[in-house]
């Protein structure tokens, strides 16, 4: 499934700019026919509301053949982060 690696690869970079919100994922599932919600942990003085803003900000598709990006469907991401 090319959308559930796009959302890891996603919070992989998310990851990789806040290593002090020491960002984990707990669960990944897939809601409904285009809905994939992420679950994730971080420290405990972490600001939840700009990671989750710099999430969607990240456009990872633009790394990958444009014969990748046509083939994907669309979805909504949700990221809850705890």
């Amino acid at each position: 499934m090319r959308e559930l690696a796009l959302i890891a690869v996603s919070f992989k970079e998310l990851a990789e700019n806040n290593p002090d919100a020491e960002l984990e994922i707990v669960a990944m599932e897939r809601r409904g026919k285009d809905k994939f919600l992420l679950r994730a942990k971080t420290a405990q003085d972490a600001d939840k509301s700009q990671l989750s803003a710099e999430y969607f900000e990240i456009d990872i598709s633009k790394n990958y053949p444009s014969s990748f990006r046509t083939s994907l469907q669309p979805y909504e991401p949700e990221l809850q982060i705890s």
